[in-house]
């Protein structure tokens, strides 16, 4: 997969306590000022289907997928928007294939990595 992943555990910190230990990991603390640190966690979902349709100018595909229970849903085919369209010069219709997706603040779904199966 392209997608990068990073797991933090920090057990029994407070918020501040954990920023600051996350920002002397990161050598974000130089000459005892603190620089502010947000860390924001996006909760990502995965998926295995058939691509059915691929729309490059609006940067949409759509997917008939088998369940994904992490998120809650049954089989069924939808519509994706695509983070990047040049995921989609990789694949085909009929492909079967492996996706990667969160659901955006605006309650978009967004695939962030596809791989043919």
């Amino acid at each position: 997969m392209k997608a990068k992943k990073v797991a933090i555990m920090l057990i029994g910190m407070t918020g501040t306590m954990a920023a600051t230990h996350l920002a002397n990991a990161a050598g974000m603390i130089e000459n005892g000022v603190d620089t502010p640190l947000m860390i924001a966690a996006t909760q990502t979902y995965e998926g295995e289907g058939t691509v059915k349709n691929i729309d490059m100018e609006s940067k949409e595909i759509t997917i008939s997928h088998g369940p994904i229970k992490s998120i809650g849903w049954h089989a069924m085919t939808m519509s994706f928007d695509v983070e990047d369209a040049d995921l989609l010069n990789e694949i085909k219709s009929g492909d079967k294939i492996y996706f990667e997706f969160y659901q955006g603040s605006d309650n978009r779904i967004i695939v962030t990595d596809i791989e043919v199966q």
